[in-house]
C-alpha cells in the first residue's frame, strides 16, 4: 500500500501574505509501500547550477541527531541521517530505510532495505538500525515524543530483514514518531567516537545522502553529497528536479542580511521575516511559500521556589499581554490568535481562543506589581517578540529582566540551567505534529531527569489523560481526553498561547523545496533549473 496525494500545498507556488492553509491531520497506524529508489539523478543540469544555499539562525548544537537540541541542528541533520520513514502529504508516510511496516499503538515492525550503506560502505542492517535507536530511545530528551513515558524493547532479526519496537504501554505516535530527524540512523563509526560525531569529523556516520565537508564556525556549514547514495525518500509524488552536489547552511540571523543575501543571489532558499518580505512580493525572480509553521506560547518555570510556581502570577501573566497586538509586532500583522500549543491542524487542537483568564492589565497588575523574575529569549522569535513581552509586564508593574540569545543557546540553557530563567516564549515548530509534540515541553519528566519538560513539573494528572489517549480506540474518544488535558492546563495557566506564527519561505528561480504537514524538509531541497 503506497501513500496517496491529494496536493502539494506551500511547495513553492506564489502565494497571498494573508493566507493561511491549514490542514487535517490523520494518525497512520500501519502501513507498506515499496518500489525503487528515486532522485538519483546526478546533479548539475543545463545551467550547472551544482550547489543549494540555504540559512540557519544559529550553529548546529551537534550533529549527533539523538543529542541535537536546537532547530538549526535538525534542519543540517536531516541531510546527514537517514529516518526509517518520511512524513508525507496528508500526513501519511512515505518509505525511508524502511520500505515496509506493520504498527499499532503497542509494537511495529519495519522491513529495512537491504541495499542501504552508510558513507563508509558498512550495510545498514537491521541491527545497525536497533544500536541507533536504542541510543536514541535512553539518551534523546525527545525520546517520549516516539515512545511515549516508557523503554522500548527493540529487537533486530538480520536474516528476516525487520526491526521490531515493542511498547507495554499503548502509544498510538510510535510509527509518526519515527519519522523524526533525532532518530535518524547513526552508523556504527559514529558510536567509535561519539565526540567526534558530534562534531561533525565522522564521515562513516552518516547514513544519509550528505557528509560534512566543511564547518566554518559562525559562518556556514558545508554539505557533500555521497554519490553512492540511494536510499531517497519514496515520496507518493516523485519530487521535481535534482538533489545539490553541495548544500551550504550560512548562519545569519539578521532578516535584513539574509534577505540582502537573497536579492544579490548569495542565497538560493531562505525564510524572510517582518517588513523584509515586501522586498519579494513583487519580484517575479522569486516564489513565497507560506508556511502555518509555530505555535507561540509562553512557558513558566514551575519549580518548587521559582516565581511561576504560584497559579495566580502565571494567569496574571496571560492578562497582562494583548495577543492581536503581539502578533502586530511579532510578525508584522501575519499570524492568528492561538487557542493550544499546537495549531488547529494538529488532530484533537482545540480552537476556541478565549482563555481563562483574558487580557486585564488592570488585574494582572493587583498580582504582578513589584514582581522581579528573569525571563530567557530566543532570537528564533525575530527581533520585537520578546521586547514586546517585555513592555506589557512592565506596563502592569513587574521587573523582568530580559536575555535574548541565539537559538541553539536558549535550546541549550531551557535544557540545563532550570535555575536561570522563570519565564519565556517557545516558538515551537512540532515537527511531529503531534499533540504530545506540543505538549513535551510541559509534561514528563524534567529536563533534569532527562526529559524534555522545561517546567520542571511532571503534572501526572495531565500525562494519565495522555495515557488514555494513546489507547483510545477512536480519534472520537482520544480527543476528548486531549480536549480533557488542554482544558486542565489552560485552567491553571501551565502555559499562555499567544499565537500561531506564519514562516515566509524565500526561494528564487531554479531552486524548490517541499513543505509536508506544515514543516519545510531539507531531504527535498532541489534544483530545479
Amino acid at each position: 500500500m503506497t501513500s496517496s496525494l491529494n496536493s502539494r500545498a506551500g511547495s513553492g507556488r506564489r502565494v497571498a501574505l494573508g493566507l493561511l492553509a491549514g490542514t487535517s491531520t490523520a494518525l497512520l497506524l500501519a502501513g507498506c509501500a515499496g518500489g525503487g529508489p528515486i532522485d538519483a539523478t546526478p546533479a548539475g543540469g543545463d545551467s550547472g547550477v551544482t550547489t543549494i544555499r540555504t540559512q540557519i539562525n544559529a550553529a548546529p548544537d551537534s550533529f549527533l541527531p539523538f543529542a541535537a537540541r536546537a532547530g538549526s541542528a535538525n534542519y543540517v541533520n536531516a541531510l546527514l541521517y537517514s529516518t526509517l520513514v518520511y512524513q508525507d502529504e496528508n500526513h501519511e508516510l512515505a518509505p525511508g530505510l524502511a520500505t515496509g511496516w506493520e504498527a499499532e499503538p503497542t509494537r511495529a515492525e519495519l522491513t529495512i532495505r537491504d541495499d542501504a550503506t552508510c558513507a563508509d560502505g558498512t550495510a545498514i542492517t537491521p541491527t545497525v538500525v536497533k544500536t541507533s535507536l536504542d541510543a536514541f530511545a535512553s539518551q534523546s530528551p525527545t525520546a517520549g515524543l516516539v515512545f511515549g513515558p516508557q523503554s522500548p524493547l527493540i529487537t533486530a532479526d538480520d536474516e528476516a530483514g525487520t526491526v521490531e519496537v515493542a511498547l507495554e504501554t499503548p502509544w498510538a505516535d510510535l510509527l509518526q514518531g519515527l519519522s523524526l530527524q533525532a532518530t535518524g540512523v547513526v552508523c556504527p563509526a559514529g558510536f567509535a567516537d561519539v565526540e567526534a560525531t558530534g562534531r561533525g569529523e565522522v564521515e562513516g556516520a552518516f547514513s544519509g545522502p550528505y557528509v560534512v565537508d566543511k564547518v566554518r564556525p559562525g559562518v556556514e556549514v558545508r554539505l557533500a553529497q555521497r554519490e553512492d547514495f540511494i536510499a531517497w525518500p519514496e515520496y507518493a509524488e516523485p519530487l521535481s528536479g535534482r538533489p545539490a552536489q553541495t548544500v551550504v547552511f550560512a548562519i545569519n540571523d539578521d532578516p535584513a542580511a539574509i534577505s540582502n543575501a537573497l536579492l544579490t543571489s548569495e542565497l538560493d532558499v531562505a525564510p524572510v521575516t517582518g517588513k523584509e518580505l515586501a522586498r519579494f512580493e513583487q519580484d517575479d525572480a522569486f516564489e513565497l511559500q507560506m508556511i502555518p509553521r509555530a505555535s507561540v506560547f509562553v512557558v513558566f518555570n514551575q519549580r518548587e521556589g521559582k516565581v511561576f510556581a504560584d497559579e495566580a502570577k502565571r494567569k496574571a501573566v496571560l492578562q497582562a499581554i494583548d495577543r492581536q497586538q503581539f502578533i502586530d509586532a511579532a510578525g508584522g500583522g501575519v499570524g492568528e490568535i492561538a487557542a493550544s500549543f499546537v495549531p488547529p491542524s494538529v488532530e484533537c487542537a482545540v480552537t476556541d481562543t478565549k482563555l481563562p483568564a483574558a487580557y486585564d492589565p488592570e488585574a494582572a497588575k493587583s498580582v504582578l506589581d513589584g514582581v522581579s523574575f528573569e525571563m530567557l529569549g530566543t532570537q528564533g522569535l525575530g527581533p520585537l517578540g520578546n521586547p514586546f513581552v517585555e513592555t506589557a509586564l512592565r506596563e502592569v508593574g513587574a521587573n523582568p529582566t530580559l536575555r535574548v540569545v541565539d537559538n541553539t543557546a536558549w535550546n541549550t540553557e531551557m535544557g540545563t540551567s532550570p535555575d536561570s530563567w522563570d519565564l519565556s516564549i517557545v516558538p515551537l515548530t512540532n515537527v511531529a505534529r503531534t499533540m504530545f509534540g506540543g505538549m513535551l515541553q510541559m509534561v514528563g519528566a524534567p529536563t533534569e531527569a532527562g526529559g524534555r519538560n522545561w517546567s520542571g513539573t511532571p503534572k501526572p494528572d495531565v500525562l494519565e489523560l495522555v495515557g488514555k489517549a494513546m489507547a483510545a480506540p477512536d480519534t472520537e474518544a482520544r480527543c476528548a481526553m486531549y480536549e480533557q488535558a488542554q482544558q486542565l492546563m489552560l485552567g491553571r495557566a501551565d502555559f499562555a498561547p499567544l499565537s500561531h506564527a506564519v514562516q515566509v519561505n524565500v526561494l528564487r528561480d531554479g531552486f524548490d523545496m517541499r513543505v509536508t504537514n506544515g514543516n519545510p524538509w531539507t531531504i527535498t531541497l532541489r534544483i530545479t533549473d
